[in-house]
């Protein structure tokens, strides 16, 4: 339908010529920085937003700009609203043959992106928009269909409505067999590329979160070492200090033994010399000893447990850092998880969300749909997907397979070689028959 918006694209100009054209879904990509552009790498890029209608008409049109980094990507700050601002451009100029709804930095609608837009028609004498250099080489580009977008093709369905068509464009007539190969090679074409992309960004993707997990593992194998290294030094601690309280016990046991050795002289002393010491003498001097003693003891003493409490509160810190390292080892290990879990499906959902079809190319079913669902089934075995597709054996399909690669006699001779005479080929994995579609006629009875 005329004026129905069927594709979007976008082109990169210079001057007055198309350098680069891709998808919307392609621009998409490199916003999320799956994939860059390192041939724009470090440059402002002047870039033209297209929406098109079914006989490929241009319907809007948002010329803006575009700053890529080193690596070709686009900053996260960038966030041009392209279709809202085609939805409410004010007015319309004949662009290409169509009136178009058109937002450049003279007329956009929304004032705050005035400044990442850029005007065609700057420095241009010319008031016809078709006779502009960027404009001019826009309508070429369109007319030269690189980005293989079919003519006649609707949102919801992949049929053309060839009587509708034949109303209403020039194209309706039934196309010849040079064209309909033309297209089929365009198609073929387009779909390698996407093939292609998408397997690198699958690449990108997980060389991405693999990336982030070895910086993540290597900053909690630091973080333990350190813990450990921490943990060793304590423990050298406790150790030294437990010494040192077996060294301080035997010294206050064998004061003590001194002590009491002492008195027993002293008594001894005393005893002997009998009447020169009165019994006051005596006690005064017990008493005396007996408090000495005493103080010397409990000094001892508050030493020995002044130092095990030092202990004990250097063990509780022990504890708590080891908590601490336990829990980020838990968290770690659950982000890992959750990249693991959801990194992929959330990429390949949006891309579901973005209405991209995922097709493999394989002998037996030359264009295999796959959906969502079916692509970890793909990617764990190819083959034995593809099999079970054709509706044979995986064992079956690599005899196909290596009779479609070299369609030859497989009959073995009696000196042990093969037959090696070529047969025809068998296109249908599910028609082959080994021992007979792999005969010549001179081996097939």
């Amino acid at each position: 339908m005329a004026g129905e918006v069927t594709h979007e694209a976008i082109m990169f100009l210079d001057g007055g010529k198309v350098i680069k054209e891709m998808l919307y879904s392609e621009f998409e990509a490199i916003l999320d920085g799956v994939v860059g552009l390192t041939d724009l790498a470090d440059k402002q890029g002047r870039a033209v937003f297209l929406q098109l209608d079914s006989d490929h008409s241009i319907v809007g049109a948002v010329f803006f700009l575009v700053d890529f980094d080193s690596g070709g990507g686009v900053p996260e700050s960038w966030n041009i609203p392209l279709r809202q601002l085609i939805d409410q451009a004010k007015g319309s100029v004949r662009f290409g043959g169509s009136s178009v709804r058109i937002a450049t930095s003279v007329n956009c609608p929304v004032a705050l992106f005035r400044k990442q837009l850029w005007d065609p028609s700057e420095g241009q004498t010319a008031a016809e928009p078709n006779s502009w250099p960027a404009t001019a080489a826009i309508i070429r580009a369109i007319s030269s269909n690189s980005l293989g977008l079919v003519r006649g093709e609707r949102p919801s369905t992949n049929e053309i409505d060839i009587s509708g068509a034949a109303e209403t464009s020039q194209y309706a007539a039934a196309p010849t067999a040079e064209n309909s190969a033309d297209i089929q090679n365009k198609y073929k074409e387009r779909l390698q590329k996407l093939t292609t992309e998408h397997k690198l960004k699958q690449v990108a993707l997980q060389s991405r979160y693999q990336e982030r997990f070895s910086q993540q593992e290597a900053q909690f194998k630091e973080k333990m070492q350190a813990a450990a290294a921490r943990l060793k030094n304590f423990k050298q601690i406790i150790t030294a200090e437990r010494e040192r309280s077996k060294k301080l016990k035997l010294r206050l046991e064998e004061a003590a033994a001194q002590a009491a050795k002492s008195r027993e002289q002293l008594e001894k002393t005393l005893s002997e010399k009998g009447g020169n010491v009165s019994e006051q003498q005596l006690a005064a001097l017990r008493a005396e000893f007996d408090k000495q003693l005493k103080e010397q003891l409990e000094h001892q003493s508050m030493e020995l447990e002044e130092r095990l409490e030092m202990r004990e509160a250097e063990l509780n810190y022990r504890d708590e850092t080891l908590a601490d390292l336990r829990t980020s080892l838990s968290n770690l290990r659950r982000e890992h998880q959750q990249l693991q879990s959801s990194g992929g499906d959330q990429l390949l959902q949006r891309m579901i969300e973005h209405e991209i079809n995922f097709v493999a190319l394989h002998p037996g079913i030359e264009q295999l749909a796959i959906t969502i669902t079916e692509m970890p089934d793909y990617l764990e075995n190819p083959e034995a997907f593809v099999a079970a597709k054709c509706g044979v054996t995986v064992e079956e399909y690599q005899r196909w397979l290596a009779h479609y690669r070299l369609p030859t006699c497989r009959a073995v001779k009696p000196d042990g070689s093969f037959c090696g005479n070529s047969v025809d080929r068998v296109d249908d994995p599910g028609e082959f028959r080994a021992g007979g579609s792999d005969r010549c006629a001179e081996h097939l009875t």
